[in-house]
């Protein structure tokens, strides 16, 4: 934590986080751990902060002879040849992505969480918040002077003080990070059983973390498998449900899996469920398919840590598929379903006020399918407009398309791709055939 915003604690009237107190942190720093494999050395610099804000120095010779800390040393190596000097969000975007899938992406997060909360502690202004929200999701920086009206961090904050908002979402952010396959997470569970990350540990992401740290060995719970199964089946019926007909099979389809669970909001039902059982199981096939129960939650804003938005759910759900094939094929078809009901919700809500929600929904789908990075005036664009169709168009590789005559095909061509990528995967039957209709309704 940099001085200024150990002062900015000091003299603010707002409450302070429990685990954002520095006496806190310090009265719980870990006794000095002996680096002898990955899991110690992760123990060793987390110390008592499992959000990794306070990351302590390694032995470079040390990560050396782990061959699986490899990835910590590239990380701490980079940090440390920058130290003194400011670190852009597009360095630690970088950095994430050359460490993906690997221990050391919860250290990434927590150096981000750590420069978010300095820059949203002191600075609510847009100018402020608009470099909070280019270390919250890689976005392409605009060389455009600052003429836009809207607050950077309004479509999830609302007109709300961003600082509480942005923070959960932050700690969110570093446990999905170390939710990676390989990762020991006996260090950060550790760290995060203490007092002060009570509320954090209660989270969904917080108890799913814990389930996998606490998993020795054991079969998998088929109850997690089966129930996020049917829940993948029914979002993605309401999602190719075009058209009265379509729309009634669908409500059909629900009223019979809402008979069976018992529960008037069977996708929501059958997530949860879904989640607990995952966490409780803590085997790792069965934790990957918990994180998408978790992103779906989160995408149909129905989530148990608000906020449930961000910049990170499509991408978050496409990280699980790591975790074995079952959450590779189901992966698939989510980010099918969000990039499909993202799309369909832009083209809606042209000339309404839901037009700005509706972009920042299709922007979370597009940086996790789009080959390209996104303008970050997207986000804050209040209505339809050239500059708004020519920023999609080029995180599609596509130039010139300033109206949404234009973009429609070529965005609807990506759609087509996605949901061939999932239709490839193998999908069960009712899956597969929701799968093809939006396929179909996507080709020209």
């Amino acid at each position: 934590m940099t001085p200024l915003l150990a002062t900015w604690l000091l003299l603010s009237c707002v409450r302070i986080p429990d685990h954002l107190q520095l006496d806190t942190l310090a009265s719980q720093s870990a006794t000095p751990v002996e680096v002898l494999d990955l899991s110690s050395a992760l123990a060793s610099s987390l110390g008592a902060d499992p959000l990794a804000r306070h990351r302590k120095h390694l032995d470079p010779a040390v990560l050396e002879s782990i061959p699986a800390a490899a990835p910590l040393l590239v990380v701490q190596t980079t940090l440390e040849q920058r130290a003194g000097e400011p670190l852009s969000p597009e360095i630690l975007h970088l950095l994430e992505a050359r460490v993906s899938q690997t221990s050391a992406v919860g250290w990434v997060r927590g150096e981000r969480l750590a420069q978010i909360e300095a820059q949203i502690q002191n600075d609510q202004t847009n100018v402020g918040t608009r470099q909070v929200l280019l270390f919250m999701a890689p976005l392409e920086r605009s060389s455009e002077a600052d003429p836009l009206t809207r607050p950077p961090l309004e479509w999830l904050v609302g007109n709300t003080d961003p600082r509480a908002p942005v923070q959960a979402w932050g700690d969110r952010h570093v446990l999905l990070g170390w939710l990676t396959p390989g990762t020991p997470l006996a260090p950060v569970a550790s760290a995060l059983a203490s007092s002060p990350f009570d509320a954090v540990r209660a989270s969904s992401a917080g108890s799913l973390l814990m389930g996998a740290a606490a998993y020795t060995d054991g079969p998998r719970d088929p109850a997690v498998l089966e129930q996020l199964t049917l829940a993948t089946e029914l979002v993605a019926l309401d999602a190719a449900a075009n058209g009265p007909k379509a729309r009634e099979r669908w409500r059909a389809r629900r009223d019979a899996v809402s008979a069976e669970v018992g529960s008037d909001k069977p996708e929501l039902h059958l997530l949860r469920e879904t989640l607990t059982a995952a966490a409780a199981s803590g085997h790792p096939e069965d934790v990957g398919l918990g994180l998408i129960a978790l992103q779906g939650l989160r995408w149909l804003d129905a989530c148990d840590w608000q906020p449930c938005g961000g910049l990170d759910r499509t991408s978050e759900v496409g990280r699980s598929a790591s975790f074995g094939p079952d959450a590779d094929r189901l992966a698939a078809v989510w980010q099918a379903v969000m990039l499909e009901q993202a799309r369909d919700s832009v083209e809606v809500a042209q000339d309404t006020a839901r037009f700005s929600a509706a972009l920042a929904t299709l922007a979370d789908a597009l940086l996790g399918t789009a080959p390209s990075p996104l303008d970050e005036t997207l986000l804050r664009r209040r209505s339809a407009g050239p500059a708004v169709w020519l920023s999609i168009a080029r995180s599609l590789d596509s130039d010139a398309l300033t109206t949404w005559e234009q973009l429609e095909p070529v965005l609807d061509a990506h759609l087509a791709l996605v949901a061939e990528r999932a239709i490839e995967k193998g999908q069960e039957k009712p899956i597969e055939d929701p799968l093809k209709r939006i396929r179909a309704r996507a080709l020209p």
